[in-house]
């Protein structure tokens, strides 16, 4: 059976949106580069608001970039079916994260819609990344934050909102006008959020009036049943009773989740995040979404304890936002697996243990994770013989690989040019009667210094991290 998919477009090319993956595709005359390799580079960075690059295929025309699909996202262009409260609460999200001013000038995030993906009411993941080398628009970080809200809430195309503002204002309510009239990003969120409560107050009276439309239902079939005489009337209000309890019922539910939903963005962002949370699961929200928000706002233990599995995420977020010493407070809360629990004890290991309690992390290693953190301490501790060992029980996981490599060629290097400042200084104290022994010797250093200029490249961080 083949997998569903939808097709969207954007400036630079197309989206096609699968089950499992996302592909972007744009042809490759766009492009300024002379391998993939450089397209690889825009994406070595890891952060939670964007989606997982899982390849890049060339062909003679063409690059698509593949990303991996995370829970139940769905594409921006889809929030035109959700509740206004849905959308507001998305475009405050994109706003408040303001992705455009987290990089250097140089890397540019798509803001189009199509190639941006959403999961009510806060996660916001983002997929084209480029550089000057690579497809970017021109336009400021304002005009597009304008543009984008504004096609979130109105439906209107992207690229009519950022080349057509006049036309959109002319078609647009108020609200619309008013978008295109903030001066920055931050008076846009200020907006928005008034925007928001005043959203919020016209859902719950909209609430209210459909449950007086139910009443008015149930008064009309009463009647009816007057006319239709007393006998059927017993079965008919029954019947009637039962299914309109059915409804109301469903119908109560539905406005109860939404409504803790909207209560639960609120407190979210007023940072009352155990409020939050329990609001937040009464509307069935996904506890793994609910924890990655938790890990943006750096809340490590709460978006622990709401997803069991999140830990992972969370060890990898505090090592790349070098806060791993905030690993040693974490706690596994009541009730997670035992697996969960030692995993969470050998990384504060390998974090900060000594060699005894690494040791016996080695000897009893079970998470891959886990494992390639262990390694990278024994190569910064320049003990290759523990790091290989790892390997070994390891040997498909690149990184170790990568990495012991690159630290052999470090102490590759390091030895020969120990080797030629030796030679060099026995060198010094031969005297020129003594040429023969002077010639060899300056022989020897040229062999080493050519070995030395042979050996491929070492990278910056590495040879770093061994001085």
């Amino acid at each position: 059976m083949q997998n569903k998919f939808k097709i969207y477009n954007f400036e630079f090319g197309t989206i096609k949106n699968q089950s499992e993956e996302i592909k972007i595709e744009m042809e490759a005359t766009q492009f300024d580069v002379d391998s993939v390799e450089e397209i690889k580079q825009v994406y070595k960075f890891d952060r939670p608001e964007v989606l997982p690059l899982k390849d890049i295929k060339e062909s003679d025309t063409s690059y698509t970039l593949v990303f991996e699909k995370i829970g139940e996202i769905k594409n921006l262009i889809e929030i035109k079916k959700e509740e206004y409260p849905v959308k507001l609460a998305i475009a405050q999200r994109i706003l408040e994260q303001d992705i455009l001013h987290q990089y250097e000038e140089d890397i540019y995030f798509s803001l189009n819609p199509s190639t941006i993906y959403y999961y009510p009411m806060q996660t916001v993941k983002y997929t084209y990344v480029a550089n000057h080398n690579m497809p970017k628009g021109t336009n400021t970080n304002l005009e597009r934050y304008r543009a984008c809200v504004v096609s979130i809430l109105s439906g209107i195309a992207y690229e009519k909102c950022l080349n057509s503002p006049e036309d959109v204002k002319k078609k647009g309510n108020e609200l619309i006008k008013e978008i295109y009239n903030q001066n920055s990003r931050a008076e846009l969120l200020a907006f928005l959020r008034q925007s928001n409560n005043f959203m919020t107050y016209d859902y719950i009276g909209r609430r209210i009036s459909e449950k007086k439309k139910i009443k008015n239902k149930y008064r009309i079939i009463l009647a009816t049943v007057g006319v239709l005489g007393i006998v059927g009337a017993g079965l008919l209000v029954s019947q009637f009773s039962k299914q309109e309890n059915n409804i109301s019922r469903a119908y109560e539910s539905q406005l109860n989740e939404r409504d803790n939903l909207i209560e639960a963005n609120e407190a979210f962002h007023a940072e009352e995040y155990e409020r939050a949370i329990t609001l937040y699961e009464s509307a069935n929200y996904d506890p793994e979404l609910l924890a990655e928000q938790l890990i943006e706002e750096e809340e490590y233990q709460l978006a622990f304890n709401v997803n069991e599995s999140s830990l992972e995420n969370i060890i990898q977020t505090l090592y790349d936002r070098e806060q791993k010493e905030r690993l040693l407070t974490l706690e596994a809360p009541e009730g997670v697996s035992e697996e969960t629990t030692r995993k969470l004890e050998n990384e504060k290991v390998v974090m900060d243990g000594d060699n005894s309690q690494r040791l016996n992390v080695l000897n009893f290693l079970n998470d891959e994770n886990t494992a390639e953190r262990l390694a990278m301490v024994y190569i910064e501790e320049n003990d290759l013989a523990s790091a290989e060992q790892i390997q070994e029980q390891y040997p498909e996981n690149e990184s170790i690989a990568e990495a012991i490599e690159q630290a052999q060629l470090i102490q590759q290097r390091a030895e020969i040019e120990s080797s030629i400042e030796g030679l060099e200084e026995e060198l010094e104290g031969v005297g020129d009667e003594d040429q023969e022994q002077r010639d060899n010797i300056q022989d020897t250093i040229n062999e080493l210094r050519t070995e030395l200029e042979n050996l491929p490249g070492v990278e910056a961080d590495q040879e770093e991290s061994s001085d």
